[in-house]
């Protein structure tokens, strides 16, 4: 009796065991798989999944002429980051290139940030006054489906939409709104950044200005305001965040100069 019942409670103990390991195991590849969950709006910041700060580097599938590979994209999580921001095409009037020639190198990326666990931040690089503000918008038409069911991938409209301006000039603005559109349109869940402004030497009304000429289009939810860390101090960066984080909009940003003093390090891979 006692021996029988010592048998069945090792059978029991080697069941349940490997239904751990089984789900130990599922779990993994689960992990391996989908990646991060959606960031989410956290006023004044963009945070993870885990409710933690973006940190990441740059990386310009033309400007380093190179893709990463899966190695390099690992290292980045022992450098303690957990974002990869690529400029994924330059379209620009006098390039030539069809919209999507850089699709490989993006799944690639897309596929090998999912398994690492990092972020992609993608969006369309070279200067706003060289770029036919239609090439942005089939830009969206082409990759926004793409990506949609990607929960660690996030849209930025332009680089640089608005730059060396203290505003937007009210064609880039509109095509922010129709950007946006096309985006909600097929990936409704992604999250989305705009703006991007060069610096925020226009000072802290400009930008509010900026955000007010959207009226009701964006809904700031499941968006934020991107700009660059030239020209000015990472503490009136932090106190603009601050002002409008306290009315729920959030600020990420997405490019900046390795002096700076309250960003992350930016690390840029040698090629």
């Amino acid at each position: 009796m006692g021996g029988g019942s010592n048998v069945s409670f090792k059978r029991l103990s080697s069941f349940y065991l490997v239904l751990v390991l089984w789900h130990s195991l599922a779990l993994c590849l689960s992990v391996g798989e989908s990646g991060r969950g959606r960031v989410r709006v956290q006023a004044p910041a963009v945070v993870s999944d885990w409710g933690t700060p973006l940190r990441g580097c740059c990386w310009g599938l033309d400007r380093n002429r190179t893709t990463p590979t899966r190695q390099q994209l690992a290292a980045l999580k022992q450098c303690g980051l957990n974002t990869f921001h690529v400029y994924c095409e330059l379209t620009t009037s006098s390039s030539g290139k069809p919209v999507g020639y850089n699709a490989t190198n993006m799944d690639s990326i897309v596929t090998w940030c999912r398994q690492e666990s990092l972020y992609v931040i993608m969006t369309h690089g070279g200067p706003i006054k060289e770029t036919p503000l239609q090439k942005i918008l089939d830009i969206w038409k082409f990759y926004a489906p793409r990506y949609a069911d990607q929960t660690h991938v996030i849209y930025e409209i332009k680089n640089e939409g608005c730059y060396e301006t203290f505003h937007c000039a009210e064609p880039v603005l509109q095509m922010y709104k129709d950007a946006y559109k096309i985006i909600r349109e097929s990936a409704p869940e992604t999250h989305v950044m705009l703006l991007s402004h060069s610096n925020l030497k226009g000072g802290i009304n400009s930008l509010w200005e900026d955000i007010e000429r959207f009226g009701d289009d964006i809904d700031w939810s499941n968006a934020s305001i991107a700009f660059h860390g030239y020209g000015t101090t990472g503490a009136f960066q932090a106190q603009a965040a601050e002002e409008l984080g306290a009315e729920g909009y959030a600020m990420t940003c997405t490019e900046f100069p390795v002096n700076m003093e309250t960003p992350p390090l930016l690390i840029i891979f040698n090629t």
